[in-house]
């Protein structure tokens, strides 16, 4: 995958990643934070009925999605479990642009939202009940690699902020 050799390379020293990292020897994690695979409506959109807190992969079943690809494999092995097939019509690397398709009313997003994370007042975060899978936002660095002190820092901000969880 590019970014791991983006970061195996120098090019960037951390990344931030949904995906467990292939040859995990070369890396570490120095913290995580819980996030929910969550459905994001455009405030707009005329979805979902605001007495709920959560959607149901049932009431997505037949709307456009646009999904994280971190994410994917997840969302649809619970479709598959619960008998449903999703209309996707975007797979995006980057949480910015699976968003961008939320904004201009076209999609649906699926995205992982940590609790109490704000995306923005033209959107309204809905947690899909039905997935049970853990999803973790990981910070990722190279094994005995110094860190800049940019990066230094922002591992420090990462760290207090919204429920980092220490890994390493």
């Amino acid at each position: 995958n590019k970014r791991q050799q983006q970061i195996l390379n120098g090019i960037t020293e951390l990344e931030i990643s949904l995906l467990p990292q292939q040859q995990q020897n070369k890396f570490e994690c120095p913290f995580r934070r819980y996030a929910e695979l969550s459905a994001i409506f455009h405030k707009n959109s005329g979805l979902p009925d605001d007495r709920k807190k959560v959607v149901a992969l049932k009431e997505l079943a037949n709307v456009p999605l646009s999904i994280i690809s971190g994410c994917a494999e997840i969302f649809l092995k619970a479709c598959a479990q619960a008998s449903i097939v999703p209309r996707i019509t975007c797979t995006s690397t980057t949480r910015s642009t699976t968003l961008e398709w939320t904004r201009a009313k076209a999609a649906v997003s699926i995205v992982p939202v940590e609790p109490g994370e704000d995306l923005g007042e033209e959107f309204i975060t809905r947690p899909i009940s039905d997935i049970k899978a853990d999803v973790y936002k990981t910070v990722v660095k190279v094994k005995d690699r110094p860190l800049s002190v940019v990066a230094q820092h922002f591992l420090k901000f990462y760290s207090k902020t919204r429920n980092s969880q220490q890994v390493c």
